[in-house]
């Protein structure tokens, strides 16, 4: 049976199995707890930006975050990523992106973490992903597993407990 939102809405997740199966109980890393990253702001005081190349992922991502911060966008691509960071650091920043690890052109979600961290130093990175640690090491030789991740498929409440667990909340 599919998710009521995927009826709804007819969005299709690129994860197979779309969002059974996977546990609500996801915590950030013990070692970005022991250093302290964390949002100083409550969860509905945040701005938060998911970017994924998958349209129907990024809309559930921005649908399961609506009602519990303060603002959600999207972008689909990592360069209208940089350039919404970009902006908003003008005029009231991100808090968090939730960036997808594979993005569009060869391009991934630490490229745009490396960009955007020039526009905006503060604002916190959490990845998406499909891979387990083994996987992301095959795919990723010499790049270390970031500390705040969340793998795909993700659920609303496990997204919306870790964030949770990043905030002042």
């Amino acid at each position: 049976m599919k998710h009521p939102l995927i009826r709804r809405l007819g969005a299709k997740p690129s994860h197979k199995d779309g969002f059974s199966g996977s546990s609500p109980t996801i915590m950030p890393s013990a070692s970005a707890i022991r250093e302290g990253i964390a949002v100083r702001k409550a969860l509905s005081d945040m701005r938060v930006l998911v970017v994924d190349d998958n349209p129907d992922n990024a809309m559930l991502s921005q649908i399961y975050l609506r009602k519990s911060v303060k603002s959600a966008d999207t972008a689909e691509t990592a360069s209208s990523a940089i350039a919404k960071i970009g902006e908003a650091a003008k005029n009231g920043k991100y808090d968090l992106v939730l960036c997808d690890i594979m993005l569009d052109n060869g391009r991934t979600g630490f490229d745009v973490e490396k960009e955007a961290k020039a526009l905006s130093p503060g604002t916190i990175f959490v990845f998406v992903t499909g891979h387990d640690r083994g996987g992301f090491a095959k795919n990723f030789s010499g790049q270390e597993y970031p500390d705040l991740v969340l793998q795909k498929p993700i659920k609303k409440d496990a997204l919306l407990e870790f964030l949770g667990k990043l905030c002042d909340s």
